[in-house]
C-alpha cells in the first residue's frame, strides 16, 4: 500500500460540500494534464499559488490518498511506466489524424494518452506525474531574446485519482495568502 498526502484547491462553496459529502467532482476531458480524476499537489506551497490567483474565495483541502502499489501508475519515477506512456504516446502521435488530435501550443497529447493508456491497458487508481515550468522571473528575458534563457525550472508533482475509493480523511488546510 502507497500512502500519499495530496492539496486540492477549490473555491470556498465546493470546499465546503466537498467537506460535508467526503466526496470530489473529478476533472474530465482531455486538456488535463494526467487524465480524468480529481487533481491533487504533492506540496501545499503549490496548491497555495494556485489559489491565490483565484483570490480570497479560495480554500485549501488536503487528504491522504491511499493506493495499492499495482494500481499505481507512475510516470514521474518509475522508468517502465514512463516507457508505457511513452510508447504509446508514440503510437498515437505517429496516428494522431485517426485520432482527431488537436495538437498546438496550449492543447498537448499528455490527457489524451493518459485516458488511452487507462481505457485501453491499465485501469489504474492513481497516476503521479512531475510538470516542469520555465522560472517565471526569467520571462521578460526570454520575451527579448526570443528563447528560454536558463535550463533551470520549477518541478511540480501531481497525482491524478481515477478511483475515488483512495481518497481518505478529506480536511480544510488552514494558510494564509
Amino acid at each position: 500500500m502507497i500512502k500519499l498526502v495530496g492539496y486540492h484547491g477549490t473555491n470556498r462553496n465546493n470546499c465546503q460540500s466537498i467537506l460535508a459529502s467526503q466526496v470530489f467532482r473529478p476533472s474530465k476531458g482531455v486538456r488535463h494534464w494526467l487524465g480524468d480524476g480529481v487533481y491533487f499537489f504533492e506540496q501545499d506551497t503549490e496548491a497555495i499559488a494556485w489559489v491565490n490567483k483565484y483570490g480570497a474565495e479560495s480554500a485549501i483541502l488536503e487528504a491522504d490518498i491511499h493506493v495499492e502499489n499495482n494500481m499505481y501508475f507512475n510516470i514521474a519515477d518509475n522508468e517502465e511506466d514512463r516507457e508505457c506512456f511513452v510508447k504509446i504516446a508514440k503510437r498515437i502521435l505517429d496516428e494522431a489524424e485517426s485520432y482527431k488530435i488537436q495538437i498546438d501550443q496550449k492543447n498537448k497529447i499528455d490527457g489524451f494518452v493518459v485516458n488511452f493508456i487507462y481505457n485501453h491497458f491499465f485501469r489504474f487508481h492513481v497516476i503521479k506525474g512531475y510538470f516542469a515550468f520555465f522560472i517565471a522571473d526569467f520571462k521578460e528575458y526570454a520575451n527579448i531574446y526570443n528563447t528560454p534563457v536558463s535550463r533551470l525550472m520549477k518541478i511540480q508533482t501531481q497525482y491524478c485519482v481515477r478511483n475515488s475509493s483512495c481518497i481518505v480523511n478529506i480536511k480544510e488546510k488552514k494558510y494564509h495568502d
